[in-house]
């Protein structure tokens, strides 16, 4: 069988499972005071959530046989990056975002089962969105303006599963 594994004891997928804790720890801090209920409980903090939990315990659980479990997380947290999407200022960001979302579950999926034979597509997909929310979004949103550590958490537990994501791709072995 074709694909890719990952030993849930090696410092990449270690890294990773942290990322995805931290991811939720920052979520938590963030969205739980504020109080929110129904949908956006959901979108922002249930399904989030949910994925950030699930996540580590695939790889631990079937880590060393199958990625494929790992598909409901990521799939989860498409689904909260498209709603998010929805609440940028210009449509162009919007559908450039929502093409990008989508090319994650897409080639995340197809590499984990093997369909791709290869897994070096995962690094740009997840590094590139990474350093540009690093070193050019949030240079203007975050750091010159000074802001506080409440301000950052929500992009944080957003750069967390993508430095996740990035991690996991560097832990993938061949089957």
């Amino acid at each position: 069988m074709k694909g890719w594994i990952i030993n849930p004891r090696r410092p990449w997928a270690v890294i990773s499972m942290a990322c995805m804790a931290l991811s939720l720890l920052a979520r938590l801090i963030f969205y739980v005071p504020a109080g929110l209920s129904g949908f956006d409980w959901w979108v922002y903090l249930g399904i989030p959530g949910v994925a950030s939990l699930w996540f580590p315990a695939a790889l631990i659980l079937w880590g060393r046989r199958t990625l494929l479990p790992t598909c409901v997380s990521v799939l989860g947290g498409v689904f909260y990056f498209l709603v998010k999407a929805f609440t940028f200022a210009h449509w162009w960001h919007t559908l450039l975002c929502c093409i990008l979302y989508l090319a994650v579950l897409v080639l995340y999926t197809l590499t984990v089962t093997g369909v791709l034979p290869t897994k070096k597509l995962l690094y740009p997909l997840f590094g590139l969105p990474l350093a540009f929310h690093l070193f050019v979004e949030d240079i203007f949103v975050y750091v010159l303006p000074g802001a506080s550590l409440q301000q950052w958490l929500p992009e944080l537990s957003v750069l967390t599963i993508i430095a996740s994501l990035l991690c996991a791709g560097l832990a993938m072995e061949r089957k």
